[in-house]
């Protein structure tokens, strides 16, 4: 039976597969190579645009495991659009719990994770470093036309929540952001992790 399903999945592939490769994947490592947890990408943007750090995210995941990376994925549970509000209903509950002489919770901003954040997840989840990033779309305005940058930035952290690396990498564009944009800056700084960290 597992043969069978095994000839069935070669064949999807196979000929499912489009002739320019549109169709990307990777298998998570059982064990043996590091583990990165994974947290944001905040997009900064000055053009209106879907969220396309949530994009970012999901392609750094494919690639880090085509790098050869187990890769766990850390989820925060607030929507990105609405970031703001959060932070002013986050800031304004601390306020009252540390009028009641209680520790203030974990307030997630539009701003990376600290280092001290990091460290004590490190506490709680099992990982060898932590990335995050952000996405810069700038367009020049006033302009009719005008391309667009798109610039992937990252860090990786240790389990102690200790800065190991930064990468950044940055293209032009058409005035309209596609999600091969995206794909092409994520891969070219996840190609340098392995560079900066060993696996």
């Amino acid at each position: 039976m597992r043969l069978l399903l095994t000839i069935a999945g070669l064949y999807a592939f196979v000929f499912c597969k489009s002739p320019r490769d549109n169709l990307n994947y990777a298998i998570n490592p059982i064990q043996g190579n590091k583990k990165i947890l994974l947290g944001d990408f905040k997009q900064k943007t000055n053009v209106q645009s879907m969220n396309l750090g949530k994009l970012a995210k999901d392609f750094t995941v494919i690639e880090l495991m085509k790098e050869g990376y187990r890769v766990d994925v850390f989820e925060t549970n607030y929507d990105p659009i609405l970031i703001r509000k959060e932070e002013t209903k986050s800031a304004f509950k601390n306020m009252i719990l540390k009028a009641a002489g209680e520790q203030n919770e974990r307030v997630f901003t539009s701003d990376m994770l600290d280092s001290n954040y990091i460290a004590e997840l490190g506490k709680e989840r099992n990982f060898d470093y932590f990335l995050q990033g952000k996405l810069h779309i700038y367009k020049e305005e006033f302009k009719t036309n005008s391309l667009s940058e798109i610039i992937a930035y990252i860090t990786l952290s240790n389990s102690e929540g200790m800065l190991v690396a930064a990468i950044s990498s940055k293209k032009k564009a058409s005035s309209e952001i596609s999600s091969e944009d995206v794909s092409e800056v994520v891969t070219d700084v996840i190609k340098k992790v392995p560079q900066v960290i060993n696996k």
